[in-house]
């Protein structure tokens, strides 16, 4: 009976050791051992004027492997730009094991200060969104257990602020809004904590296809 009890015990480790070494070693966006993670190949929804899910190809599982997110929108009317050189944030699939959910699978635009993206930036904030044209609502929405409190501020042509919301970051993301009817020509997005996540941003009235592509300065 012993001998049994034995060789199912040493069957059991035996499997739990090929899990651990199979099993993706990547967390936070940055990648802990020598397995890395596996990117969704399909069930992509292309972005569309005014509702931008970040899912519209296959995206690497570590900021490593990644640039800051820049002019890739600026065809739907929105730029975004991190805090300077080439930090900023990244679009990551959900393989980068972030630990969070309400996001539309599988991507997201994610944060991590003690990371480094592939041509030596880091993904921090803040992060600005520069429309094209002026709108009149802003959300996303936005989380993570290490993001502290989250904000959401947008501004004007002239910079002045008009209106903002804040959270505090969990592991599901909530949602983040700011209403001012024909003035919001840029957005800010902080974050007082080390990771952060953000997804599905809308925008609204969605800007009109013929002044999608106008350069945003």
């Amino acid at each position: 009976m012993r001998r049994e009890q034995l060789s199912v015990i040493v069957a059991l480790v035996l499997l739990v050791l090929w899990l651990g070494v199979g099993a993706a070693q990547v967390e936070n966006g940055v990648q802990t051992g020598a397995v890395s993670g596996v990117p969704a190949a399909g069930g992509f929804e292309a972005s569309v004027p005014g509702d931008i899910d970040f899912d519209d190809g296959t995206e690497p599982c570590n900021f490593s492997e990644t640039v800051a997110l820049t002019t890739e929108y600026s065809g739907l009317g929105v730029v975004f730009s991190g805090p300077g050189g080439n930090d900023g944030g990244a679009i990551l699939d959900q393989c980068g094991n972030f630990g969070v959910s309400g996001y539309s699978p599988p991507n997201f635009l994610a944060f991590n200060i003690n990371s480094s993206l592939s041509n030596g930036g880091i993904p921090r904030g803040p992060e600005t969104l520069t429309f094209s044209v002026a709108v009149d609502t802003v959300a996303i929405n936005a989380g993570h257990n290490s993001a502290g409190t989250i904000t959401l501020e947008c501004f004007d042509a002239g910079a002045a602020s008009v209106g903002s919301q804040s959270i505090t970051g969990t592991s599901a993301l909530q949602p983040l809004s700011v209403t001012a009817a024909g003035q919001i020509a840029s957005c800010r997005l902080s974050f007082t904590g080390t990771v952060a996540v953000f997804d599905d941003l809308t925008y609204n009235p969605p800007i009109p296809v013929e002044l999608q592509s106008l350069s945003v300065e």
